[in-house]
């Protein structure tokens, strides 16, 4: 019985929440219209592994109806980090980033496509050689024609800020992997690899022959609370009532190499505010579901030395409110959890 209670308390604390860094550092920039074009977004990039990057985000004010496959245009309807550390003009925002051992530069596909409104959301991965040094870094939007419209400067989010999961397979799979993902308002943002996938994956989203099938290829925030069976993972989320398709439709990897690894990054207006505790799930190609794990916010982590003592004139009186701040209420999860241990252990 004690081996179980501890392995229920360690299940009950892993859904509360978790301490330490996420899986990947994550950067924003708030971009500003530039030469008056009328143009603003919002730009994520998540630092990845050996070089990745993972970068996404939600444009409006551009022209309307625009596909990135016909921006033909050198840097038309792009979206790139650039060397410069400042918007003030194109010395400052200097060119293409990416650093050795990368030769050659991975930011021409990087493109958005626009809607009838002249809003666009937009992601990508791209291997930029390192991410060690992209903080404070401009991030740029082009027009179709390639002129810059919009900039603004990374800044590093609060990792408190993030959400992380790794997942886990799920009936006789190999499949596992971590995620990191970043609220934007009712959009999100998700980046993050699975391993031991099918190898030499290419989607049918970049022409390729795979991943035709229903969630073929995918990686989802699912509207379940736990990874037990396909009942409580549940179902894509998003709100059905505020949108008209279901945004997670193509959702996912695009490709996975010759050792089964695969990246995903986008994002997704969901019409949903709340995503912690949520399930994500990986599929396979033919839709099937691999791996999961559960979303988890990360607390700050108090040494005792750090925890002040209540003052006799900060005892609050009979009549006051209690606080109901994240820290209280994970500090409430937490001692709610050791009470139910303990009464298992007694009651064993």
């Amino acid at each position: 019985m004690l081996i179980h209670n501890v392995a229920v308390l360690s299940l009950l604390l892993a859904g509360a929440s978790a301490h330490g860094d996420p899986p990947f550092a994550t950067y924003s920039a708030e971009i500003t219209e530039l030469n008056g074009s009328g143009v603003t977004a919002k730009a994520i990039v998540f630092a990845g592994i050996n070089g990745t990057a993972g970068y996404g985000g939600f444009a409006e004010g551009l022209l309307p109806d625009l596909e990135a496959a016909t921006c033909n245009a050198t840097n038309g309807c792009g979206v790139h980090i650039h060397t410069g550390f400042s918007c003030e003009n194109t010395t400052a925002q200097g060119g293409h980033y990416f650093v050795d051992p990368v030769m050659e530069d991975p930011w021409v596909e990087a493109r958005y496509s626009s809607g009838a409104d002249g809003k666009a959301s937009f992601s990508g991965v791209v291997d930029i050689g390192s991410t060690d040094d992209i903080e404070g870094r401009a991030f740029l939007v082009h027009a179709e024609d390639g002129s810059r419209v919009g900039c603004g400067l990374l800044t590093k989010v609060d990792k408190y800020d993030l959400l992380q999961t790794e997942t886990e397979p799920l009936a006789d799979s190999q499949v596992a992997g971590k995620a990191t993902v970043h609220k934007l308002g009712t959009g999100v943002c998700f980046f993050g690899y699975s391993k031991n996938l099918e190898p030499n994956l290419s989607s049918v989203l970049i022409d390729g022959p795979d991943c035709d099938a229903p969630n073929g290829c995918g990686g989802h925030i699912h509207d379940g609370h736990s990874c037990e069976n396909s009942t409580t993972q549940g179902g894509h989320l998003y709100d059905a009532d505020a949108l008209d398709a279901d945004p997670w439709k193509s959702a996912g990897y695009l490709s996975t190499d010759s050792d089964g690894m695969g990246y995903f990054t986008d994002c997704l207006e969901t019409g949903e505010t709340h995503f912690a505790d949520h399930a994500f799930i990986v599929h396979a190609s033919d839709g099937s579901r691999v791996s999961c794990g559960q979303l988890v916010a990360l607390v700050p982590h108090h040494s005792p030395a750090e925890t002040p003592m209540p003052s006799a004139s900060s005892t609050s009186s009979p009549t006051s409110t209690p606080s109901s701040s994240p820290s209280m209420m994970n500090t409430l999860k937490l001692t709610t959890v050791v009470a139910m241990v303990i009464a298992l252990a007694v009651g064993s």
